[in-house]
């Protein structure tokens, strides 16, 4: 599945409705916002500390299409020995100031 919510998505999707309405898009520009982060915590104690930072996050990425609900989502790209992965989206500003 194709991650909607992409700068160039967005771009696409605002000039064809643009394009639709008649209207030039040249001066349209589109900045990204926010930002997507995916987090890889080795211990419950790192989980809490990102929900203390006040990251909201998913234990499914955003830009999947999941068929069916399971337990939890395993990233097919990491080993299974892995722990799972965490995903936010933050303002892009407060994000550079999370470490």
């Amino acid at each position: 599945m194709q991650n909607p919510f992409t700068v160039e998505n967005m771009t696409t999707a605002l000039g064809n409705i643009m394009a639709s309405k008649g209207a030039n898009r040249t001066s349209s520009v589109l900045n990204a916002t926010h930002k997507y982060i995916r987090f890889e915590p080795m211990t419950d104690d790192d989980v809490i500390t990102l929900e203390n930072r006040g990251y909201e996050l998913s234990d499914v990425p955003y830009d999947q299409d999941i068929q069916f609900l399971g337990d939890w989502y395993h990233d097919p790209s990491l080993p299974l020995t892995n722990n799972i992965s965490l995903y936010c989206c933050s303002n892009r500003r407060s994000a550079a100031g999370k470490n």
